[in-house]
């Protein structure tokens, strides 16, 4: 559900910079076997955003606790699929899958069909054309943009990245953007009818519009670059893997490190009761989902039997015949096994629902397995995924979704990684916004106008680096169009203020 960049591997500065940089600077760091590899330690304090932080499991096992949930639930939204045209697109094609081969193209010409029908019609648009309107176009209309700017940016967008990579997947939309608001963006709760902006069309805007708004406000906006990542995106289809023990050989298909997973969980959920956001994917594709709680025990590597802390761990010298013996830290003294259920915020098909709370959210759980290696002091230095998990297609909202991608035969069920922002309470804005606090309805129309038409336009520069890291000129300018988020928050604001 992430947008692909470039096909080269080519680092961008975007979301995945953080993220690409900081596999480069690991693939460099030392082999497992070097007594003084400290990249568990650093990678987690790099996902905390904070100095040298603890991997002592006992204290944070005993103040995390072996269940726990975050403070405010995330909200289930829709990853908005690029080649339907994104939140550009209407309620009919909510759930209309046009055929496998030349969607995008198909999407695109309903799309210009149904804007030249609209643009004869502007001044006799009935309640029903604009009840099914899709989210941007609802936008573009209620501040009384008849051009309907910020829905053509989309549509351009998507072109353009049609053209630069030859095709746009099924999956790929802005789920990043999903997750990111739905963790810190509040929760439209009611349908609201709003006069537009220059007094023309009455506006129903539903939950799900405005959720989608969210969706693209914290899809596009550049608080997406303030990221850490903790895991690897993988690009391969096949990578290698060491058959008896099934541990990936790919670093960069190996996902994030047990020992950084479990600990990241006890700290942020358990302590922080704070979400953050999992790709519970490990083959090409992404699916990014705001995690909401977890719930674990451990167990004894030997006997595999469950216990405490304390009883399950067991020395690695019990242990002659470990399959994973010769990737283990060189300083590991021994395992503890783990039983790890995540609950994460799954996606929901938009729909024109009046009101919406938790009691709509979908929540799924995933099941890991694996041990972790401690110190001699009882320091968390990494793991490994040991078990193999199945899962059963099922109906997903996110069409085309059904866990269809490349499942690594014959090795364990692991997140490809985890990501959060380095602030802890972000705010996602567009590069033109107002000061935080200004009442738009104070705001003089023709200079939101102006604002509205810079937003839109706006784009990205995607960089060129070399193998050494060193900027290497300008690869391209992604068309990344920004919807006012000081608006979209006035609306949100209104759906929630609304009667009970």
């Amino acid at each position: 559900m992430q947008k692909k960049h470039n096909p080269l591997g080519l680092i961008s500065v975007s979301v995945w910079s953080i993220f690409f940089l900081l596999n480069a600077a690991l693939s460099h760091a030392k082999s497992v076997e070097d007594p003084n590899d400290q990249r568990v330690a650093q990678t987690y304090s790099a996902f905390l955003n904070a100095t040298n932080a603890s991997t002592q499991l006992f204290p944070l096992n005993q103040k995390a606790g072996q269940e726990g949930t975050v403070k405010t639930q995330p909200w289930s939204g829709y990853y908005w699929p690029l080649l339907k045209g994104s939140v550009a697109s209407p309620k009919q094609d909510w759930k209309n899958f046009l055929g496998m081969m030349g969607k995008f193209q198909k999407f695109e010409r309903r799309f210009q069909n149904r804007m030249q029908k609209i643009s004869e019609e502007i001044d006799q648009l009935s309640p029903n054309e604009i009840e099914d309107f899709g989210p941007s176009e609802k936008y573009d209309l209620y501040l009384g943009d008849a051009s309907f700017s910020l829905t053509h940016a989309i549509w351009q967008s998507a072109r353009e990245s049609f053209n630069r990579f030859g095709k746009i997947e099924n999956w790929e939309g802005s789920c990043q953007g999903w997750s990111s608001a739905s963790i810190f963006s509040p929760r439209p709760e009611k349908l609201i009818t709003v006069m537009s902006l220059d007094g023309k069309y009455l506006i129903p805007f539903y939950p799900d519009d405005l959720k989608a708004l969210e969706t693209l406000v914290w899809a596009n906006s550049y608080i997406q670059d303030a990221t850490v990542f903790a895991g690897s995106r993988c690009y391969s289809g096949k990578p290698e893997i060491d058959r008896p023990s099934g541990h990936v050989i790919d670093e960069n298909c190996r996902g994030v490190n047990p020992g950084v997973f479990h600990l990241g969980i006890l700290q942020l959920i358990g302590v922080q009761k704070t979400s953050f956001i999992v790709n519970r994917n490990q083959s090409t594709e992404v699916w990014n989902q705001p995690i909401s709680g977890y719930s674990f025990t451990y167990f004894n590597p030997k006997t595999l039997n469950d216990g405490d802390l304390q009883s399950s761990i067991v020395p690695l010298s019990a242990l002659p015949h470990d399959p994973f013996a010769r990737f283990r830290n060189a300083k590991t003294k021994s395992l503890v096994g783990v039983n790890m259920t995540i609950s994460y915020i799954h996606g929901s098909h938009p729909s024109h629902s009046v009101e919406d709370s938790e009691r709509n959210d979908k929540i799924r759980t995933l099941d890991f397995t694996y041990d972790l290696e401690l110190s001699e002091q009882g320091e968390v230095l990494g793991g490994e995924w040991i078990s193999q998990k199945e899962e059963t297609p099922e109906e997903d909202p996110n069409e085309g979704e059904a866990n269809h991608g490349n499942t690594l035969v014959n090795t364990p069920s692991f997140p490809g990684f985890i990501w959060r922002f380095k602030y802890d309470e972000p705010i996602a804005f567009s590069i033109v916004d107002p000061p935080i606090g200004t009442d738009i309805h104070k705001l003089d129309r023709s200079a939101l106008i102006t604002l509205h038409q810079k937003a839109v336009k706006n784009r990205y520069t995607i960089y060129r680096y070399d193998a050494q890291g060193h900027n290497a000129g300008v690869l391209y300018q992604e068309l990344k169009p920004q919807a006012l988020s000081i608006v979209v928050n006035d609306l949100v604001k209104m759906s929630r203020d609304t009667q009970k």
